[in-house]
């Protein structure tokens, strides 16, 4: 891609969910998981305290000031409307301590769970940059008239959704701390840019739109694996560029609920699957108990499993 890295780079992403392409065993189980603050603090990182205590590479610290901000503001907004409450830590890390405690490659945001810890690069050039920058001929002339409106040019929106996926990873510190139990690959990550999109809706409604504008996959888009049954099996295993395709399709989706059911639908996913209880044992039954919260859910995962069909044809 003109010498640019494309998203067969984001390969190492398979790491973070402890599974593999069947062509290549992780060399750990979960890269995130044994990753604590105490590690964090031995790459001889600077601290910003505050209700988001954020560690940051020496030198970023206004950009970990920007980012702390941000996170915190995302932390008030549930705290305030759902009332949940929960810690966060943050870690904005150049590419040389990321490298030094992770092998996610360089400017993928993520999260380890144990230390509810965030992880959000100190500089955004990268591959995620370059493959958005890549898909701008793609998109039809409204999407990017959306991004205009916006207030951004698309490089600078390229640049920005790096920063606001940490919202993605914030949904999914507070999935399981709002009580919910997702039974599957599809709906932890549903429910993860759900947060994500509620807060924006709500609280920042100009980046929503740059969110919108950007994170849909461009109408011509048909993966090999578009099924949310082919996600729930191979998950990472789907290869990069299908994965980002399933998340710009759930994004999609998470758009059209919240339109209409805003926070209420997180409120019924809770009581719908809530933590402790039986998993749900079928596919089936998964769809089934969303089909009843918002019906639609068995139309769009029947949409999506004809998608290869349609596009051949």
């Amino acid at each position: 891609m003109n010498g640019k890295p494309s998203l067969a780079a984001l390969a190492a992403v398979t790491l973070l969910a402890g599974c593999a392409t069947p062509a290549q065993p992780p060399p750990t189980a979960d890269p995130s998981g044994g990753i604590t603050i105490a590690k964090v603090r031995a790459l001889g990182v600077e601290m910003l305290p505050g209700p988001v205590p954020t560690y940051h590479t020496p030198g970023y610290a206004e950009r970990a000031r920007t980012l702390q901000r941000m996170v915190e503001e995302g932390r008030r907004f549930f705290a305030d409307s759902l009332e949940l409450r929960a810690d966060v830590n943050l870690a904005i890390l150049g590419e040389a301590e990321w490298a030094r405690l992770t092998p996610v490659p360089y400017t993928i945001p993520f999260f380890s769970p144990g230390a509810s810890l965030i992880f959000l690069p100190a500089t955004t050039a990268g591959p995620i940059v370059d493959d958005y920058l890549a898909s701008e001929p793609r998109l039809p002339a409204a999407r990017l008239q959306q991004i205009e409106r916006a207030g951004f040019s698309f490089e600078d929106g390229a640049h920005t959704m790096v920063d606001l996926i940490g919202y993605h990873e914030l949904g999914h510190l507070y999935t399981p701390a709002y009580g919910i139990q997702p039974p599957g690959h599809w709906v932890n990550e549903f429910l993860a840019t759900y947060f994500a999109y509620a807060y924006l809706r709500r609280a920042q409604p100009r980046l929503a739109e740059l969110w919108d504008g950007m994170v849909q996959p461009a109408p011509d888009s048909r993966p090999p694996h578009t099924s949310l049954a082919d996600f729930d099996r191979l998950y990472f295993g789907v290869g990069p560029e299908n994965y980002f395709w399933y998340q710009g399709t759930f994004a999609a989706r998470v758009s059209e609920v919240f339109a209409e059911r805003g926070l209420g639908f997180l409120v019924a996913v809770r009581e719908a699957f809530p933590a402790g209880a039986d998993t749900p044992q079928t596919a089936d039954e998964v769809l089934n108990r969303f089909e009843r919260i918002h019906p639609g859910f068995i139309a769009w995962a029947a949409s999506l499993e004809s998608a290869v069909v349609r596009s051949a044809r």
